[in-house]
């Protein structure tokens, strides 16, 4: 079965007060039901190491999993853009 889910992102903004981040909720686009275990991912590139080399279009991923209601949060201190 095909799930279509739509993907509830809040963004935290960078003033003052906001934790940096960003945290959403994954639903069934069906019937507004929370997806628990759907996994969601971040994808940034900038400076890494590639290879032995410092490059600046070196990968980085992150991933997480929902909870029970589907929420799930990334919590970002700097380095990945989002």
């Amino acid at each position: 079965m095909r799930l279509n889910a739509i993907l509830c992102v809040l963004l935290a903004g960078a003033s003052a007060g906001c934790a940096p981040g960003v945290s959403g909720q994954v639903i069934d686009a069906a019937d507004g039901t929370p997806m628990p275990g759907a996994t969601v991912e971040l994808n940034d590139t900038g400076w890494g190491m590639q290879a032995g080399g410092l490059v600046w279009d070196a990968p980085t991923v992150q991933r997480t999993r929902t909870d029970a209601q589907g929420r799930f949060a990334f919590n970002q201190s700097g380095g990945l853009a989002l």
